[in-house]
């Protein structure tokens, strides 16, 4: 089996030759283009029977690809990765036929599942095992103690009130018990694993917290992999994920620590084109929460205070022998017309006039 990879960011194209079990899902063969008129060639030069695009390449979109691969009869199963939640690209990718939309800030295990996925409707023998779900609801009827479920509770309690000792000594003491009554095995692993991600989303979700901020470090996806292969592993897992996770709740709950974050990125990146969608996405929440908070805080929106940002500099600037076209330049605004509106109604003067009144 065969699949082609689309992606132009030669280190996320490393990252997926080398960090997919590509094997473990009968893919013996990966091929890669960074184009969409490379991967339209490569359509035709060799049979393939899964695609894997990101949204954004060189001159063009996976879209493309996908829309070029089913008029010219191509019916290669298509997975999306993208940094984009874009609701158009992802409403045409299902008319088109696209197994899965992913985001890349999501951990591999989500991709791996799609690829998992998408195998099995190319070859339903290939790939035997039952899906990660199945499994888990299997262990539970047939191997999960009753206790754990009243435990959760109480985990989670612990959790949200950020007792991080607390959580960690009493999911071990619950592993030794079972241990102890020779009840421990792959399946309550795997379930109690599975149970411990969805309390911990839960909490999350509580505070409007995005889950994909626990997975940013390869260490921290690495643990998430291996945490239901034994109880060490599982109690290495928890200890990191548990303390991350109620690192974000602390920050959240200091309320201000967002704004500050904001102000902070602004003050260093105010001469680039920032989106409020960008500053999300750095900081894992929502771009309407983020909104909120920002402007509660701070007490003007998010633009507002990039301008200021910018204007303040700007000021600083006109102090010395810059032109005022490079002076617009360096604070983020190609259009000199524009830079001496936006100057203007944040003084009350030109810059020129700005420069004559403070004699520089």
């Amino acid at each position: 089996m065969q699949v082609l990879i689309l992606e132009d960011d030669r280190t996320m194209m490393q990252s997926l030759l080398e960090d997919i079990p590509w094997s473990s899902f009968g893919i013996d063969r990966q091929v890669t283009a960074r184009s969409v008129l490379e991967g339209c060639r490569l359509l035709e030069e060799t049979k393939v029977d899964l695609m894997l695009c990101d949204i954004e390449v060189i001159k063009g979109t996976g879209i493309d690809l996908l829309r070029w691969a089913r008029e010219h009869g191509y019916t290669a199963e298509c997975i999306f990765l993208t940094n984009y939640a874009n609701f158009e690209y992802a409403k045409e990718a299902v008319r088109l036929g696209s197994t899965d939309y992913i985001m890349k800030t999501e951990p591999a295990a989500a991709l791996e599942a799609a690829i998992r996925r998408s195998v099995r409707r190319i070859d339903p023998q290939l790939l035997y095992e039952i899906q990660e779900p199945e499994r888990a609801a299997l262990y539970r009827e047939k191997d999960i103690p009753a206790a754990l479920f009243s435990c959760l509770e109480e985990w989670e309690q612990f959790l949200q009130n950020g007792e991080k000792i607390k959580l960690v000594n009493s999911i071990k003491d619950y592993l030794d018990k079972t241990k102890a009554a020779g009840t421990v095995n792959g399946g309550l692993l795997f379930a109690l694993h599975h149970d411990l991600v969805q309390m911990t989303y839960k909490v999350l979700k509580s505070w409007d917290i995005q889950a994909s901020a626990l997975f940013v470090s390869e260490n921290a996806r690495q643990l998430y992999r291996n945490a239901s292969n034994s109880i060490f592993d599982l109690l290495k897992w928890i200890n990191q994920f548990s303390g991350q996770a109620i690192e974000l709740i602390r920050e959240r709950s200091r309320g201000e620590t967002l704004a500050d974050k904001v102000k902070a990125y602004i003050t260093d990146h105010y001469s680039e084109n920032i989106s409020r969608q960008e500053l999300a996405n750095l900081l894992f929440v929502n771009s309407d929460y983020l909104s909120r908070i920002f402007n509660k805080e701070a007490g003007m929106p998010i633009p507002d205070y990039i301008t200021q940002a910018r204007m303040e500099e700007a000021k600083r600037l006109l102090h010395t022998d810059a032109t005022v076209s490079d002076i617009a330049a360096r604070v983020g605004i190609d259009n000199f017309s524009y830079f001496s509106t936006v100057f203007k109604k944040y003084t009350g003067m030109t810059p020129m006039e700005y420069r004559r009144e403070n004699g520089s």
